[in-house]
């Protein structure tokens, strides 16, 4: 893995953000990838953060960014083969990274990343596609669906603790939906199923205590939306719905209570992706009528309660990854190309926690006041 500084400060913003007891902060951060690129993949290991593959405008790239989480550098190195579209999920210290195309063309890519070593594996999925949908439950990451010239079912069940492979089946066969996990379960909602611009509202979810496979239904049937889990819950967000309609829909599932809700975004669109830091969901960029978005939806877990931010620059088929209090929306396509932008915002603690963070500080001055004095004398 090479290291090198590719990410550089651009500028830094305070956004204040109401709330009933009170007002956050999020700040606003723009640094920027070693690469422009659209159609990447990331993910969070135990120490880094990894943003990988994708197209440059006219290839697909073997690109891979990395961001170390303790001390905040950046470095750069290289998947197996350049590849794009392709999906990623991680648990503990491994990552993976499968599926995608070429050229346009479904790939069987299973790019398997250790974090103690940092070195990539090449496997291999049971079947090539695109345009599908992954996530990582307990010890084990799935990849669901996709498109290899026809709608897929298959499943491939990666299991860290024993590094093998194994194959399952949703109950419907689609493309463009998307996944998320917690509680045990991992859900593979919505998608496309037929031409025409045919939903769904299934959701097969993944029980991995038992391997067993159930089902449910989405509010509305849709494909091409945002997937993302905090705390018990799970939420898919956004896309477009039977007859290209873009919605504004956000499906809440209450793992712990078994509860289905619904919430709204503030703009409908498609091609929007999602990431949670803390008790803070962030829901951003994407496409509505040909244009591109730079909405950033953030729902407050604990406060029920929704704000809107902004990106630098409107785009979609960008990526989003998460780390503590931080989220990383990444590359993507805006209207003059590709981009190497990645917007990073950051969860300032509760104003409690700030005050304790002050008195600390003070407590640092007056030890280092009276050290110099008694030096002094």
């Amino acid at each position: 893995m090479k290291r090198v500084t590719v990410g550089f400060t651009a500028l830094l913003v305070l956004v204040g953000v109401g709330r009933a007891d009170g007002a956050i902060t999020i700040s606003h951060e723009i640094v920027e990838l070693s690469q422009a690129r659209k159609g990447l993949a990331a993910t969070a290991t135990s120490t880094r953060l990894l943003f990988a593959g994708g197209r440059t405008g006219g290839a697909p790239t073997d690109r891979v960014d990395y961001y170390d989480i303790q001390t905040g550098t950046w470095s750069t190195g290289s998947l197996p083969e350049a590849v794009n579209h392709q999906q990623a999920a991680s648990t503990g210290d491994v990552a993976v990274f499968a599926g995608g195309s070429i050229q346009g063309g479904s790939r069987d890519f299973a790019f398997v990343f250790d974090d103690q070593t940092a070195t990539f594996d090449f496997d291999h999925l049971h079947a090539p596609r695109q345009e599908h949908a992954a996530a990582a439950v307990d010890n084990k990451i799935l990849f669901g669906g996709g498109w290899a010239g026809d709608w897929s079912d298959v499943v491939d069940i990666y299991d860290v603790a024993s590094g093998t492979w194994t194959a399952s089946s949703l109950s419907i066969s689609r493309n463009h939906l998307a996944a998320a996990a917690t509680g045990g379960i991992a859900m593979f909602a919505g998608g496309r199923v037929e031409t025409g611009g045919v939903m769904t509202d299934r959701v097969d979810i993944y029980h991995a205590d038992t391997g067993v496979w159930t089902t449910a239904t989405l509010s509305q049937p849709r494909s091409t939306f945002a997937g993302v889990s905090s705390g018990n819950n799970i939420f898919f967000a956004g896309g477009v719905t039977t007859g290209f309609a873009f919605s504004d829909v956000v499906d809440i599932y209450d793992v712990e209570n078994d509860q289905w809700m619904v919430a709204h975004l503030s703009q409908p669109r498609s091609g929007l992706v999602a990431a949670a830091a803390g008790h803070h969901v962030f829901f951003g960029g994407g496409y509505i009528g040909g244009a591109k978005s730079d909405v950033v939806d953030v729902y407050d877990t604990v406060n029920d309660s929704w704000s809107v931010l902004h990106l630098s620059q409107p785009r979609d088929k960008l990526a989003a990854v998460s780390v503590g209090n931080k989220v990383m929306f990444a590359g993507g396509e805006t209207a003059d190309g590709v981009t190497s932008r990645v917007d990073v915002y950051t969860v300032i603690p509760e104003p409690s926690t700030l005050i304790i963070w002050s008195l600390l500080g003070a407590v640092g001055i007056g030890v280092g006041w009276w050290s110099r004095r008694r030096r002094a004398a």
